[in-house]
């Protein structure tokens, strides 16, 4: 079953229910970590036993859209740091492999239409629930589930797969702190 998008208490129950009934469901829940699902259900009053209910929920999926750079005329981080501002110089130093980054050309090409742009990806985060997460997640809190998922089960965050495309000069690091997440996203979450 798929329901467009949960916004309030009546349609974040009727997934719930749905899901009891054995139907997969699939919706959509806008917030800013795929974590803080749970938590807004839970303030639209959804019960805490099926809240944490790894049966019902299995998956928590954080995805955004990024622009893809044009392979024919990006331009090498190395050759055009200087124009790239300070603050965002020190974060793609910190947090990539600046030999592999690459930046949108602004002017473009041919190509590419003299956009800087061809094609856009998805960049993922997907929490796959258990029992000893949602455990956690009830008893210690959602940074306590979040360190489990990461820690033991191979968690790759939403920042880490932004990386892992930056260093791959798919995409612009620019562009992707501004609108996707910042890079240092991950450290900040977890202080």
């Amino acid at each position: 079953i798929y329901i467009g998008e949960v916004r309030d208490n009546s349609s974040g129950n009727g997934v719930i229910e749905a899901a009891q009934t054995g139907h997969m469901v699939i919706t959509t829940i806008h917030t800013n970590h795929p974590i803080d699902i749970l938590q807004r259900l839970r303030r639209w009053g959804i019960e805490q036993d099926l809240l944490t209910d790894a049966t019902l929920i299995t998956c928590l999926i954080g995805l955004r859209l990024v622009k893809k750079l044009c392979p024919c005329c990006k331009r090498k981080y190395t050759e055009s740091r200087n124009g790239v501002d300070a603050i965002f110089q020190d974060v793609i130093d910190k947090y990539t492999d600046v030999d592999n980054v690459h930046l949108i050309n602004p002017k473009g090409c041919k190509e590419c239409n003299y956009t800087g742009i061809k094609g856009r990806t998805g960049v993922f985060e997907v929490i796959e629930t258990d029992a000893k997460f949602m455990r956690l997640y009830e008893d210690e809190g959602k940074f306590s589930a979040y360190q489990y998922w990461r820690k033991e089960k191979g968690g790759v965050t939403l920042c880490q797969n932004a990386i892992r495309l930056i260093n791959s000069g798919a995409i612009d690091p620019v562009v992707t702190h501004k609108s996707i997440c910042n890079l240092d996203r991950d450290d900040k979450f977890n202080e």
